[in-house]
């Protein structure tokens, strides 16, 4: 559920979802656009706050969940990429950005 709930999400992202870019222009956290790189950025507790905190996916959770499997692989079939952004020394600290790949 967590993949699937991640990966929705990052399509209507990367294709421009009026609803969801404005849903994002209104967090308040570590998660933005970044209109000149025509990316997303976005921290992990942000994200998780978005799109889990309502659902109880404790954080622990979350990130347990995001790095089993190969949501990378999935990500890459919807023509995304996921890249750091900033690093800051810890996984929970770093920003990280969604870019459309060039060759799909």
């Amino acid at each position: 559920m967590t993949h699937e709930t991640l990966l929705a999400f990052f399509h209507k992202v990367l294709n421009q979802d009026a609803a969801t870019i404005e849903k994002i222009a209104h967090f308040k956290g570590d998660l933005f656009i970044d209109q000149e790189r025509e990316s997303l950025i976005f921290s992990l507790p942000s994200l998780h706050a978005l799109l889990f905190d309502k659902q109880g996916l404790s954080f622990p959770e979350f990130k347990k969940a995001l790095y089993q499997g190969k949501f990378n692989q999935a990500l890459k079939t919807i023509g995304g990429v996921v890249s750091v952004y900033q690093s800051n020394g810890k996984i929970t600290d770093s920003l990280y950005q969604l870019n459309l790949l060039v060759n799909k």
